[in-house]
Order: C-alpha cells, then sequence, then structure tokens
C-alpha cells in the first residue's frame, strides 16, 4: 500500500502469528475473524497500546521515568500510527452517580451556563436576588424621573430585635452621618437618647438627592459608602414626585437576599453540583438513590440539590427541570434561543460568553440525537440505560470533538443495537471519516462489513488456531477467498441453521401495570419451557421489561414461594397454578466481578482446587504451605509489590492513572517462594496461563476441575488463558462465563 497507511510488520503479540497488514489511512476498516482469533489483540494490544506509549514519551521527563514499566506490544515495527482514542466494548458503569449528563460531558456545560446566566430567589422569601455592581446600582436609579426625591441608605440591622449600641452611635457620629431612619421616621443621631431602644430595623441615611442631570458621580460614590456600612447591601427611598407615593428598594452587589438578608453561595458551576458542598443536600447529601425510586429525599425529590440551587431559573426554567426534560426538546429550546441571542441574552453581564455557551451546548447535544437518543433525559443514571444506549452515547461524544488526524478503534459498536439504529452508527462513523479521521472498527455484523472501505480478516480459528491474517482489501474481493469463515456468509452460501419445533410451554408468567422508566403501564405474558425472546428498537423498554420488572418480582415471588400479588402494583400472575415459581437469573454482559483477582479459574470454582493440589505436593508440605499460600487475596505466596495483581497503578500529571506490569514479580503474581512449588512440572503462574482447553487436557484425571472447563470450551472459549483478569474479557465473553457456570 502507499504512505497514505498504518503499516504494522511482524506482529506477534498473543496469539498473532508475525502478521503483516496495512490499514489505510481516512477510511473506515472492518476487522472481522472468529471470536478469540486475535481481532482485539491487534486493534487493542497492538494498536492502541503503542499509540499510548508513544504518546507517553512525547510527555516530561517526570513520566518518562515511568517508561520502563509499560509493557509495549510485541511487534516488529509500526509506521504511520495516528494518535488513537478506543472506544472498548461492554464497559459498563456501575456508579449510580453517574448521569447522561456526565457521560456526554453536557452537564458541565449547563452547570456554566446556570452560573453565568442564572436568575437566583430566595428559597424562604421568595424574592429575586440580584448581585450588582456600584455602577450597575446606580445605571437602575439613574432611570427614575427628572424631580424624584430619594434617599441612599446603608441596613445596619435585618432583624426586629436588634439595636444599635452605644459605641456604634458614638461611631457614626464620629464619622459625620447625622441621621438613621427606623420604621418610616427619620432621626437625627444627636437627639437619640443614650438608652433608646429600638424596635425596627434600623438604616443608615448616606445621602438625600433629587434626580437631576450632573448627579452620577455623586450618587455612585454615596452607594460604595453604603454598601461598605451596610455589608453589601443598600435601600433606596424613593418618593414619586407626582402622587407622593413612596417605596423602598434593596439592592446588593452580594448574593444576599433583600428581603431577609440571607446570604447565598455565588452561582458558580460547583453550585449545581450535587456532590459539592456549595449545591449539595445537606438533608440526603446527594445520596438520592436514583435507582429505587420509592426512596425518595423528601428534602430534594431525588435532585441531589440544596433549596437554592433548585431556585435559579434560566429562560424561566430551573436547572433540576432543565435536566428533566429530553434531549431533543432541550435541544429546540437552545435553538430558539440562538435565533434569539440578541434579545434574550442583553441583558446578561456577559452575552458573548453564553452566546458561545449555548451553541456548545447544540454542537455537544447534537451527535447524541443523531445516533437516535433524543428521548433521553440528562438526568438519566447510565446503569438503566441498555447496553446499545450506553454504547451511543459514549460514540457521541466522540463525533461532537471535531477532531481530525484520530485513530478511532470501536469494539463492535453494533453490540445490542437494532436493525434500524445500525443505519445511524454508520452515518456518524463516516461523519468521522469525514473529519479526516482513520476508523477501525472490530465488527462481525455483514452489511457493516460491505460496506467498509477495507477489510481485514482474522483466523482462522480461536487461540492457538487463529493469529493469521487471511485477508486485506475491499470488501468486494473478500468473497474470493477460499479460507476465509466470512465470505460464505457474504455471499449467502451458508446461513445460520434455524430449528423450528413447535413446542407447547408449561403454563405462563404475566407482569401487568408496568411502569419502570418508559414503559407504560402495558401487560406483558412470558410463556414458561420455551425460548423467549424480547425485541425492539434501542431504548425502547427491553431491559426495562426483562430485567428491571420480571427479574426482580420473580425473585421476590421465588423468595416468597408464591405468584400471587408480589406488591401493590405489579401483578404476577401463572396462567397455570399448577406450575411452581422458576428461579431467576440474569446472565449479561457485565464484567464478572469488581475485584482485581476474578478470573475465568476463580469464577468457575477451579481454582480453590487446584490451590489444594499445590498444597499437597512434596515442596508445599516441606515448607508448611497450605491452600490459602497460594491465594492472591492473602499475603503468602502473592508478590506484595502489586498485592498479587501483577500490575501496579500509576498516577501521572497528564493523564488518568493507568496501570503497568508489576515490575517484581514480571506480572507473574507470586514471589519467588510459591513460583518454587510445581504441580506435574508447572508452578501456579505457569497453570494460570494455559488455555481452557490446555488445562481440561492438563486436568483431565481430576473431574471435579475437568467437567466445568469442559463446559466453558464446549461453549467456544476454549482459547480463553483461566488466569486472564476478567476485566479484560469482552462483554460476549463474559456472558458465556456466566452461562458455562450454570450449565
Amino acid at each position: 500500500m502507499s504512505n497514505r497507511s498504518i503499516e504494522i510488520t511482524s506482529a506477534r503479540h498473543h496469539n498473532l502469528k508475525n502478521a503483516d497488514v496495512s490499514i489505510p489511512l481516512e477510511k473506515i476498516t472492518v476487522l472481522t475473524g472468529p471470536s478469540g482469533s486475535g481481532k482485539s489483540t491487534l486493534a487493542m494490544d497492538v494498536l492502541f497500546t503503542e499509540g499510548r506509549y508513544r504518546y507517553l514519551e512525547s510527555l516530561g521527563m517526570d513520566v518518562k521515568g515511568f517508561i520502563h514499566l509499560w509493557d509495549r506490544p510485541q511487534v516488529g515495527n509500526i509506521r504511520g500510527l495516528p494518535p488513537p482514542v478506543a472506544l472498548r466494548q461492554g464497559t459498563w458503569i456501575h456508579n449510580t452517580k453517574s448521569t447522561v449528563a456526565t457521560l456526554s460531558g453536557i452537564g458541565d456545560l449547563f452547570r456554566l451556563l446556570f452560573s453565568c446566566a442564572g436568575h437566583p430567589s430566595c428559597p424562604d422569601c421568595g424574592v429575586e436576588i440580584s448581585a450588582l455592581t456600584p455602577d450597575q446600582i446606580a445605571d437602575r436609579i439613574m432611570q427614575l424621573q427628572p424631580g424624584t426625591r430619594f434617599t441612599i441608605m446603608a441596613p445596619l440591622s435585618h432583624s426586629m430585635e436588634s439595636g444599635l449600641h452605644r459605641e456604634t452611635l458614638s461611631l457614626l457620629r464620629k464619622e459625620g452621618f447625622l441621621r438613621i431612619r427606623t420604621g418610616n421616621v427619620t432621626l437625627l443621631l444627636d437627639n437619640i437618647p443614650a438608652d433608646h431602644e429600638f424596635t425596627s430595623p434600623l438604616e443608615l441615611v448616606i445621602d438625600r438627592l433629587i434626580m437631576k442631570p450632573g448627579i452620577l458621580s455623586r450618587l455612585t460614590d454615596s452607594l460604595n459608602l453604603a454598601l461598605k456600612w451596610g455589608k453589601d447591601m443598600v435601600s433606596v427611598h424613593i418618593v414619586d414626585p407626582e402622587s407622593g407615593y413612596s417605596k423602598t428598594v434593596r439592592y446588593t452587589d452580594k448574593m444576599i437576599c433583600p428581603k431577609c438578608g440571607t446570604r447565598f453561595p455565588d452561582l458558580t458551576p460547583k453550585l449545581f453540583s450535587r456532590f459539592h458542598p456549595d449545591g449539595m443536600c445537606p438533608e440526603c447529601n446527594s445520596d438520592t438513590g436514583r435507582t429505587n425510586l420509592t426512596m425518595r429525599c423528601p428534602k430534594c425529590m431525588d435532585t441531589g440539590l440544596n433549596a437554592f440551587a433548585r431556585t435559579v431559573t434560566f429562560n424561566q426554567i430551573t436547572f433540576t427541570e432543565m435536566m428533566q426534560q429530553p434531549l431533543d426538546k432541550i435541544c429546540a429550546q437552545l435553538r430558539d434561543m440562538v435565533s434569539q441571542t440578541a434579545e434574550t441574552v442583553s441583558h446578561l453581564p456577559n452575552p458573548e460568553a453564553v452566546s458561545r455557551i449555548i451553541k456548545a451546548l447544540l454542537a455537544s447535544i447534537k451527535p447524541v440525537i443523531d445516533l437516535g437518543l433524543g428521548y433521553i433525559e440528562p438526568c438519566r443514571s447510565i446503569p438503566s440505560l441498555s447496553g446499545g444506549e450506553i454504547q451511543r452515547l459514549r460514540l457521541a461524544g466522540l463525533t461532537g470533538r471535531n477532531l481530525s488526524g484520530i485513530l478511532y478503534i470501536l469494539d463492535e459498536p453494533t453490540a445490542g443495537l437494532h436493525p434500524r439504529e445500525q443505519e445511524a452508527l454508520w452515518q456518524c462513523l463516516t461523519i468521522l471519516k469525514n473529519q479526516g479521521n482513520t476508523v477501525l472498527v472490530v465488527e462481525h455484523d455483514l452489511d457493516f462489513i460491505r460496506k467498509a472501505d477495507w477489510v481485514i480478516e482474522i483466523g482462522p480459528g480461536a487461540g492457538k488456531m487463529g493469529g493469521e491474517i487471511l485477508f486485506s482489501g475491499p470488501p468486494g474481493d473478500l468473497e474470493n477467498i477460499s479460507s476465509s469463515t466470512t465470505a460464505p456468509y457474504l455471499k449467502k452460501s451458508r446461513h445460520l441453521r434455524r430449528f423450528f419445533r413447535p413446542q407447547t410451554g408449561r403454563g405462563s408468567v404475566i407482569l401487568k401495570n408496568l411502569t419502570t422508566y418508559n414503559l407504560k403501564g402495558c401487560t406483558a405474558t412470558f410463556p414458561l419451557g420455551l425460548l423467549v425472546c424480547v425485541t425492539g428498537v434501542s431504548g425502547s423498554g427491553k431491559s426495562a421489561l426483562a430485567v428491571n420488572e420480571l427479574l426482580p418480582t420473580l425473585k421476590a415471588a421465588y423468595a416468597a414461594g408464591s405468584l400471587n400479588s408480589v406488591n401493590d402494583e405489579n401483578s404476577l400472575l401463572l396462567s397455570d397454578n399448577s406450575v411452581t415459581v422458576p428461579k431467576p437469573l440474569l446472565i449479561d454482559q457485565r464484567p464478572l466481578a469488581p475485584s482485581g483477582f476474578s478470573m475465568p479459574a476463580t469464577y468457575m470454582g477451579i481454582f480453590n482446587r487446584i490451590r489444594d493440589l499445590l498444597a499437597k505436593t512434596p515442596d508445599a508440605r516441606a515448607h508448611g504451605y497450605k491452600s490459602g499460600f497460594f491465594s492472591l487475596r492473602r499475603k503468602g505466596g502473592r508478590c506484595e509489590r502489586c498485592m498479587g495483581r501483577g500490575m501496579l497503578k500509576l498516577n501521572l500529571r497528564y493523564i488518568p492513572p493507568m496501570k503497568v506490569r508489576c515490575d517484581l514479580c514480571s506480572g507473574l503474581k507470586y514471589n519467588r517462594e510459591a513460583l518454587a512449588v510445581r504441580y506435574r512440572g508447572l508452578n501456579c503462574a505457569e497453570i494460570l496461563e494455559m488455555t481452557v482447553s490446555e488445562a481440561a487436557d492438563f486436568f483431565a484425571r481430576i473431574p471435579s476441575i475437568k467437567k466445568p472447563l469442559e463446559t466453558v470450551e464446549r461453549i467456544g472459549l476454549g482459547y480463553l488463558p483461566i488466569g486472564q483478569p476478567a476485566e479484560t474479557l469482552s462483554g460476549g465473553e463474559a456472558q458465556r462465563l456466566k452461562l458455562a457456570r450454570e450449565l
């Protein structure tokens, strides 16, 4: 290929067999092949890892000191590699505090918008709070009719019970002040007895003026003096020249209620964060329990914001109300404001900044809507979204950046998407390409393969049977490759086998009045003893129906042993009362466990038996090593530098925390004493490096280990190392392991 390509030579990382391949720049390339053939190895472990390594090399010397810890991919050379950005498949977010707004980045922009252009009010009085500079206050006063009499005063007390001390009266006289006002009565300071008690709030008279040209300078000086003595507040008593009607208006240059005098924090983005003390609800500390709508905070009603933050409005909408609207509705409102920008924001302190924020919001929201997610609210928690919605939301964040010269690596982006949404996804990838980027997609979808500019197939099998480049070229030429496992499906000469045998179920489970998320009081019937498929477009409510409604209701019924009404809202019924409650089990694509020690060997329950075998060896007995000595969770045989994880976490200034191979144990997780113990010639680290198929042969005489491994092998995961960290498994691999454990 020409120099307009990424040239990879002698890639031998993991199961790659000295692979030489070229990837054209500024094109969409699909990387396909059987599961475990080496697609993710080439895309993530070779290209993305090498790109990140080169980025680290370009940083300062303090970062270069850790470069030697970073595992570079085993590859001869890579030329023409752009800066890579990876979007991994199956990256689940369990934190209920993470929302659509935080993941997409629009939350920060909305907080900035409300802090710049918000209108706050006192939560107790309902009076609007407006912090104005002395010049702005003077401009408002100068709008009075000529001849209007007005008095500039400094409030000295906001409490009816508070009075002035003798020292304060004396100080006011020494400063040259003559009058104070209380209860609509003006008193001379010299005529006030020393023991006089005040029952009304007091205001110090600063100046008495008549509106006429040329008083602006004097007015501004008086306002500054009033703000000083009034502790950031000033009162203006105005007498209408025609009617004689009088009124008092209060101004402040700080966030102070002009009626009750309560002070509030300044409008900053932190005020609209439910995790910062300025904006946090004092009742629930923002622990709002979003996943359980029956546990609402009575103070903030599950918003997590304090009373003051909830009063701030922009365009007559509060921050909470804005976050609870669908994105397409928000986008329409912002577009209307852009068309009327001059009228909408001209009265604000910084109209240009507000206009730029609104345009940035539109640029961030548009890709989300283009990918069919306009119905989602920014406040929606991420765990409540389907996998397809999360994948598209993260992809929208890439297209909205308008970057060029980037290598975008996407791992199975069509997973969980309805065919109708795949076209929008392809348009999104096309936009990335047209911006001058290179797109590399690990994908099995036949339509994506046909549409691609370039196709690379790795195979022919998984694990040691894969790692070879079977094809690299335009998708039209792939059909002529006899060794390709994909070509027969592209030519439609081979199809997925479908078995249709009419069966009769064993009764049905009926759910009524379903209202979780976007379910609209519907009723669903699930026949028992049959394979039931719940389908629909992404975000239509499939996960809400199956996971959020059926699963917990069945669990409650199974625990109670009754299928009568589980609660007042959801009814669980059986059409055949003779059928017992089925035991519900969830098998999804979420990571196996959050623990850093989880791996296929522990998940399938065979690692305890392997440790028992190691503990029974002569070397282990001679040193008194028990089974727990070989556990990675406790002190003993594990490497204490990495705590048995094989990786160290580095916190660098310029980039997010990253993991590097432990330099003490070289990633083996065990110390020298544990590695010296061998079972049939292999130590514990070498055993964990075996694939499922190799381990099944190695432990062929031990049924308690062999049987679970054969089950894993039977569902197509024989290539998987039994010690591979669970966090590195793909969503499909994690899902199949869960199925294997149940089988």
